[in-house]
């Protein structure tokens, strides 16, 4: 019996100390799996920030970064709410919901030390936003054609049943084509609206018949106009001079790209570095450019990109929406179902 009651007492302490290594070793693997694979994670909406920017980033400062992107706002929200992100990057039509958002918080302008580096004629005119939303490039849609062209008579005749001058290359950007024609034909939204895709289908048919689609870089069109925005004209100007940047009579979308931060990312030092990173000198002036947009700090030389030639355009001509009450997505939706079988394929994915 002592012989037992002796072998119990060395075995408890040598129990004692494998569970100590035991559960110490099972405490470092919860803490390998629990740990967060990115440093960085950011939500964005389609098109709002370039990939290379973040890859670029994620190279200079060795961080390991994750971009999510959405195609339309309802996804963009859930995601918002259901998921935990750093910082979100959103386009200005859009921005009025994502300020109301709880996720969203106010940013430490102290911790923005490269804020300088933007035009102040591009800041949000509402304290209330500017202080949850930065902005980091902007651009106005428009048509690049060769000076001397009368455009504002050969717009008019696009969307005139029995006019056809075939002169106008239209960009199959969902958004683009949309805020093109519905300016247009203000009864395309209610079409849409009420599922008459029959009625749309017909539109697109007939823009068609007059149109090019395309979605291909500028080319120097000898007659004609190219849709595009001020910020690859800017860049195709400079370098063919006998050529300009129209803007329709009937008005033309102005939009911005705004960074916001989470409650979460507010703590979080690698959400600042990437917002002084995006409106950093070198990112502004060059990468930034590169990715065919137009930039908020002071850009010699490219006169499109400048605020003063934002100032030029008359104030009714700037549309400018914070959030899109029209039914935007069912447009997008719509357009995917039909587009492919009026204009090719490979322009439609």
């Amino acid at each position: 019996m002592q012989r037992y009651l002796r072998v119990l007492l060395l075995a408890l302490p040598l129990s004692f100390l494998i569970g100590l290594w035991w559960g110490h070793f099972q405490i470092e693997e919860l803490q390998k799996n629990t740990h967060p694979k990115f440093e960085l994670r950011i939500l964005s909406q389609k098109d709002s920030l370039p990939m290379e920017l973040v890859e670029a980033f994620k190279n200079q400062y060795k961080i390991r970064v994750e971009l999510i992107e959405t195609d339309d706002t309802e996804s963009f929200l859930q995601l918002l709410d259901s998921q935990v992100y750093d910082l979100v990057a959103v386009k200005s039509y859009h921005l009025k919901p994502l300020m109301e958002n709880k996720s969203i918080d106010i940013m430490d302008s102290e911790k923005i030390e490269n804020q300088k580096n933007i035009q102040a004629d591009f800041w949000p005119s509402s304290e209330y936003n500017w202080r949850k939303a930065i902005p980091y490039a902007w651009g106005v849609n428009g048509f690049l054609g060769k000076k001397g062209q009368d455009f504002n008579k050969a717009y008019s005749e696009l969307f005139v049943q029995d006019k056809a001058n075939q002169l106008f290359y239209l960009s199959t950007n969902f958004d683009h084509l949309y805020f093109l024609m519905s300016q247009q034909k203000p009864e395309l939204k209610a079409w849409v609206q009420k599922n008459k895709l029959d009625l749309v289908k017909d539109e697109l048919k007939t823009l068609k018949s007059k149109v090019t689609f395309t979605h291909q870089t500028l080319k120097p069109l000898e007659i004609g106009f190219q849709q595009t925005t001020n910020g690859k004209a800017s860049f195709f100007i400079k370098q063919n001079s006998d050529y300009d940047f129209y803007i329709p009579s009937s008005g033309t979308l102005f939009w911005m790209n705004f960074m916001s931060i989470t409650v979460t990312g507010n703590s979080n030092p690698e959400s600042y570095r990437f917002i002084n990173y995006l409106i950093s000198t070198k990112i502004q002036q060059e990468e930034l450019l590169k990715q065919e947009l137009a930039s908020v700090s002071v850009i010699k030389d490219l006169e499109l990109q400048s605020a003063s030639f934002i100032r030029k355009i008359p104030l009714p001509k700037l549309i400018f929406p914070l959030e899109i009450n029209d039914p935007k997505s069912s447009w997008e939706s719509s357009i995917k179902l039909i587009l492919p079988e009026i204009i090719n394929q490979h322009l439609a994915q």
